[in-house]
């Protein structure tokens, strides 16, 4: 079975790339599976020095093509299946004009869309054997249909394990996302300066680089409290996630899920998040949470969190550790989809196609 992967692509690298390059390292050891990922790059794209060395240092099979170009077109006549990861006219309608099954992965809302291009996407849309929302508000943005086994909305994530890390040594907020306009991190750090905590016990560590990451320094960086990370490794932002009391996410412009409070989840940490978007889904009851661009009322969320018990610390990790479980597919899920929209069975393994 030949799968191919599709993504639109601005050439930085985010959640929706750190998905495709996880699912495409599952599917090449699942029997009977061949994968290419594909990056389909918007105009004016220039692939970013981070996105290309995960590419090349992720192992699996990729390529680089405009939109609507004869590359494009050769990946999809290539494969026997197609998951894009946005419901794009070109790679849709290709994909049903060469008689190949399509999936949809819909990482983005629909919400305040009108005109033309809002159409045209919701027309492609209705060509996908299956359709597949990374939220409940992102999925009611598309269609308003109750759910189905080809309309569900789930998050669409790297990875699901989980590990409960001690609440013992943990300390301080950790905000991981990048420095551009929307994501929150000005608010937040006004916020933290507002609300006046100890600097060593409830230290703010910001991962993520980023247009904003120069001026952002220039106003904070003197507070002994802020720690700039940067991008860093995978396994270091982990570490840095693990270690702290608190994630924080505080978009404010319509966020469509949200992977760090995920993450965060993962390993037992809380999470504090503003009402935007979905993130309210993926962050769990437990979460603490204020209004988008609200840096009083965020404030206040952060000294709730450092003035709270143990106990009801305790209680809000314990629930945050046990909701995530039910929330999440693992990436062996995608497999045994695309078996049934191909109409194979896991011991079926079609005999090559030419081409």
């Amino acid at each position: 079975m030949r799968v191919l992967l599709a993504s639109p692509a601005t050439g930085a690298y985010g959640g929706m790339e750190e998905f495709v390059i996880a699912l495409a390292q599952q599917l090449s050891v699942c029997r009977g599976f061949e994968v290419r990922a594909c990056f389909k790059l918007v105009p004016g794209a220039t692939v970013s020095d981070t996105l290309r060395a995960q590419l090349e240092q992720s192992g699996i099979t990729f390529v680089l093509v405009p939109r609507a170009s004869r590359e494009l077109v050769s990946q999809l006549w290539w494969a026997d299946l197609v998951h894009a990861q946005a419901a794009s006219p070109d790679i849709c309608l290709l994909t049903r004009l060469l008689g190949r099954k399509l999936v949809l992965t819909v990482h983005n809302h629909l919400h305040g869309q009108r005109g033309a291009r809002a159409r045209s996407w919701r027309a492609a849309l209705r060509l996908a054997h299956r359709r597949w929302y990374n939220s409940q508000f992102v999925r009611a943005s598309w269609e308003r249909s109750a759910p189905s086994i080809a309309s569900e909305a789930f998050p669409a994530v790297a990875r699901v394990d989980r590990q409960f890390f001690p609440l013992e040594g943990r300390s301080g907020f950790v905000f991981v996302a990048r420095m551009v306009p929307g994501k929150g991190a000005e608010t937040l750090l006004e916020a933290y300066q507002a609300a006046q905590l100890d600097p060593v016990r409830w230290p703010l560590r910001l991962v993520g680089e980023g247009p904003l990451l120069g001026r952002l320094k220039e106003r904070f960086a003197s507070h002994p409290g802020v720690r700039f990370e940067g991008f860093v490794t995978q396994q270091c932002k982990d570490e840095l996630i693990a270690r702290a009391r608190w994630l924080i996410a505080v978009p404010d412009y319509l966020e469509a899920m949200g992977v760090t409070p995920i993450e965060a989840r993962r390993k037992a940490v809380p999470c504090i998040v503003s009402l935007d978007g979905g993130l309210p889904e993926v962050a769990g009851s437990e979460a603490l949470t204020c209004a988008p661009g609200d840096a009083l009322g965020l404030a206040r969320c952060l000294a709730t969190a450092a003035h709270m018990s143990d106990e009801d610390y305790e209680r809000r990790a314990r629930a945050a550790y046990e909701g995530v479980a039910r929330l999440l597919r693992p990436l062996e899920w995608y497999a045994d989809s695309y078996r049934s929209v191909l109409g194979r069975r896991d011991d079926t393994i079609a005999a090559p196609r030419a081409g």
